[in-house]
């Protein structure tokens, strides 16, 4: 279920985005959904991955118009939205795209580093701008591909629930729960 999730997000042209939208969150996210009332058994399937998938998802940055600096995963490493720095002057809901020097093509170095942590921002500095005008995209960083996998997100999944980490908690037997 939390792969349909997964594709609800990442494959927004098909049917079942395009009709579970339409009913259950038609002016928003489906990561920012809410259960209705009287849903259907196979929404409240998959808006039950919601919290999974918020864990694992990171923001992939391309032409830095969709991600938001504040609220989204985005910095390689960090696996929580940050908070700004003392001196940031950036707005709350700012997008990555006011951290670039477009004139110059990079990062604007002054302004990450007054936004930022010096930790952070250093993060940040080593992060490769591309030239290209492809969307920033969410993927699934537990996976080489960007692609939500079962058995990648059973992990999580076991480290959400259980509050620990664990090298392959499919080694050794199985018991029955």
């Amino acid at each position: 279920i939390t792969k349909q999730g997964f594709r609800l997000i990442t494959e927004e042209n098909t049917l079942c985005s395009k009709v579970l939208k339409a009913k259950y969150y038609q002016y928003g996210h489906f990561l920012n959904a809410r259960i209705c009332p009287n849903p259907s058994y196979t929404w409240r399937s998959i808006h039950a991955a919601i919290p999974i998938l918020k864990k694992g998802l990171k923001w992939r940055i391309a032409n830095r118009v969709l991600t938001e600096v504040w609220k989204d995963k985005w910095i390689p490493g960090v696996d929580d939205p940050i908070a700004p720095s003392v001196t940031n002057i950036l707005s709350p809901d700012a997008r990555m795209s006011h951290v670039i020097d477009w004139n110059l093509g990079g990062w604007n170095q002054e302004l990450v580093r007054k936004c930022f942590s010096m930790s952070i921002a250093q993060v940040i500095l080593y992060i490769p701008l591309t030239q290209f005008r492809s969307e920033d995209r969410i993927i699934w960083p537990n996976n080489a591909s960007g692609t939500y996998t079962v058995k990648s997100g059973s992990c999580l999944a076991f480290d959400f629930l259980h509050g620990e980490r664990v090298a392959n908690p499919h080694q050794g037997k199985m018991e029955k729960l």
